[in-house]
């Protein structure tokens, strides 16, 4: 029963871990994205200045990139951490029981 419980538990972990993961990607590709169109907002402000034609659009709503990933990222945060806190409680069960 112990070693079951171990290997569940480092099962739960591992997928808490994932999930964690996926949450640290999507949200840093949210920010990438929002980052290329304030960059760009930023080239076009400096043409501007420059007396330069537009060559690129100035964009609005770089916000959006964020807002949509935040519920995702809200549920990935809980059960990957819940996950973890799961499997490590399992695996600890594991030890106490077998004493």
């Amino acid at each position: 029963m112990e070693v079951w419980l171990r290997i569940f538990g480092i099962g739960l972990s591992l997928i808490g871990t994932i999930l964690l993961a996926w949450r640290a990607k999507t949200i840093l590709d949210a920010l990438r994205d929002a980052h290329y169109i304030a960059e760009a907002n930023f080239r076009v402000i400096k043409d501007y200045m420059d007396k330069q034609p537009q060559t690129i659009p100035f964009t609005i709503g770089s916000n959006v990139f964020i807002d949509s990933v935040k519920p995702l990222s809200n549920f990935l945060l809980f059960f990957g951490f819940f996950l973890l806190f799961a499997g490590n409680f399992l695996v600890g069960l594991s030890w106490y029981l077998q004493q």
